[in-house]
């Protein structure tokens, strides 16, 4: 995917201030994206798998489960965009029954061997898929594409009417993301995350896809420990740009803070981080 001069995805104006790494704003609709995107891989240069990410992914897939199950209780689940099926694996212990898909072959061949009859290569799903859904859930997939209301309408034709869709995304509005700018992990893989929303513009795609929004708000979808050590260097990036031993020393140290400390403060902190979603197909 080579694409030059984007205007903004969910508005179309033309119009947009520069930010940083490739990113700018939408003056209308307050979109971030990258105006120029190069071609990239989604093989083993992307995702990686070790016991430390495995474990930070079934985190997540318990958090987003709980959030589905707020809303939909049992039933046909497509997940679209599941990388290696964490969240497939807990939705098919769970009761449900379950379709992924993904664009990677090398993610899904990391899936557990329980679901792998379950997991379909995108081209393969739109082929041969055609089974409508009661809920089709997509966690962290809109801020990779360039046309993400033209990818809701796509998906209409398998969510049966009434059927709800779910989805995840980072939130280009909260604390560390404002407040850390050039520095919030977010904006660090411009490659791959080239569309960014707000609660208000994200509500505008699923209007023009012609879904009723019933929810947007924002959660964390991992612990606040987990945020906490993470923001780490991006914070300590923006107070000592110039003097990387304090920079490693800082980190270290906040890295290194007990975890019954970090549970103490993170109350005091926005770490939501993430937007949720839900709508329903009319």
């Amino acid at each position: 995917m080579n694409l030059e001069n984007r205007i903004c995805p969910i508005c179309d104006n033309k119009e947009a201030v520069s930010l940083w790494n490739g990113y700018v704003k939408c003056v209308l609709c307050g979109c971030i994206y990258v105006k120029n995107v190069k071609s990239v891989s989604y093989e083993d240069n992307y995702y990686y798998f070790d016991s430390r990410e495995k474990e930070r992914l079934d985190m997540r897939a318990k958090k987003l489960f709980k959030i589905l199950s707020k809303y939909v209780k049992n039933g046909f689940l497509i997940d679209y965009g599941c990388a290696s099926g964490e969240f497939v694996n807990f939705a098919f212990k769970n009761g449900f029954e379950v379709v992924g898909t993904d664009i990677s072959s090398y993610a899904l061949k990391n899936a557990d061997s329980n679901i792998q009859d379950k997991l379909l290569l995108l081209d393969d799903f739109k082929k041969k898929f055609n089974k409508k859904a009661d809920v089709i859930t997509m966690w962290d997939v809109l801020e990779h594409l360039d046309s993400p209301i033209d990818k809701l309408k796509e998906l209409k034709p398998y969510l049966k009417i009434g059927g709800k869709i779910i989805i995840s995304t980072p939130n280009v509005e909260s604390f560390w993301a404002k407040f850390l700018k050039k520095e919030w992990h977010g904006f660090n893989i411009p490659q791959y995350h080239i569309t960014y929303f707000n609660k208000k513009n994200i509500t505008k795609i699923f209007n023009s896809a012609s879904y009723k929004c019933i929810s947007v708000y924002s959660i964390n979808p991992m612990s606040p420990l987990f945020l906490i050590k993470n923001s780490a260097v991006g914070l300590t990036r923006v107070i000592f740009r110039k003097d990387k031993r304090i920079l490693y020393a800082i980190v270290a140290g906040i890295i290194f803070i007990p975890d019954k400390i970090l549970e103490l403060i993170a109350p005091f902190f926005n770490f939501a981080e993430t937007l949720i979603v839900v709508a329903e197909n009319n």
